[in-house]
């Protein structure tokens, strides 16, 4: 509940007991009630952290691994969230080591909003787009670290300048910006927005996001790099087989290859037709796992 003169709600620990008078009977009831806001949105952070360590990073997706960071945030900590991965960590390239300063280019990998359709996001998931370097996401990319702007700063707008008339109608009032960095390398920057939550971000709330954005980024750095060895596993793979259907008298050769699951790993297959006496053949097809 709020107190008079606050827009903030508290959290209280309230005890009520009787009032009673020497004979003993109940003469009224006495409340007392203590503020235990910061205790309660310790003990928030703390689950919101649990949860985020349970649920990012299930697989070895990049995208996949984005959309967790987003689902774990909303609503517990912001109202929308974006995760913007640089435009060579989804080509597959090796990301940037140190920071990066000036124009972003990315490409948006994963939102999630409280309200139906995401309309905080123009973009939508595989658009791309760049973060000029007056803007929170690439600011938080300069500094390498979470930083955070209200409303009640005289330059929020020129941070929300390409989209002021939605965030007015939306009533956007916090951003904070944390860039997702994984052994020394960037690859990517998280955006929380808060409009229908009341609270601005607070210094508490920068720590949360590095820590939510630092364990993100790990994940999504394993991801990218299963991709990468999986694709050149895979390519290598389709090296070993050969170049054309071998010609039988016997029989008529055909085949099919299909790589395996993502989650299956990629093995060292082959298969090979091999003449022998007797108009008969010997069809080999070899699988090992790594």
């Amino acid at each position: 509940m709020r107190v008079p003169g606050e827009s903030r709600e508290h959290a209280w620990s309230n005890f009520v007991y009787p009032l009673k008078n020497e004979e003993g009977a109940v003469r009224g009831a006495a409340v007392s009630a203590h503020d235990i806001t910061e205790q309660y949105w310790a003990r928030k952070r703390l689950q919101l952290i649990n949860h985020a360590s349970a649920h990012i990073g299930s697989t070895l997706d990049v995208a996949r691994t984005a959309q967790e960071l987003a689902d774990v945030a909303v609503p517990q900590f912001a109202d929308f969230v974006c995760v913007d991965l640089l435009e060579s960590v989804d080509r597959g390239e090796e990301p940037t080591l140190g920071l990066i300063s000036g124009w972003v280019a990315f490409r948006r990998t994963a939102i999630k909003s409280i309200l139906d359709g995401c309309p905080e996001s123009a973009l939508k998931p595989g658009d791309a787009d760049s973060h000029p370097d007056c803007t929170a996401p690439a600011r938080a990319l300069a500094a390498g670290q979470a930083i955070r702007r209200s409303s009640a700063e005289a330059d929020f707008a020129r941070w929300l300048a390409d989209d002021a008339s939605l965030a007015q109608e939306l009533g956007i009032h916090a951003v904070l910006a944390a860039p997702l960095i994984a052994r020394g390398a960037t690859v990517g920057v998280a955006t929380f927005v808060r409009h229908a939550t009341p609270e601005d971000f607070d210094e508490d709330d920068l720590l949360l996001a590095d820590e939510l954005a630092s364990r993100a980024a790990v994940c999504v750095d394993n991801a990218r790099r299963y991709t990468r060895e999986r694709g050149t596993a895979a390519a290598l793979q389709q090296a070993l087989l050969p170049r054309s259907t071998p010609r039988q008298a016997a029989v008529e050769v055909a085949s099919r290859y299909l790589p395996t699951g993502i989650l299956a790993g990629v093995g060292g297959d082959w298969f090979d037709v091999i003449p022998l006496s007797s108009a008969r053949v010997a069809l080999v097809l070899q699988r090992s796992l790594f």
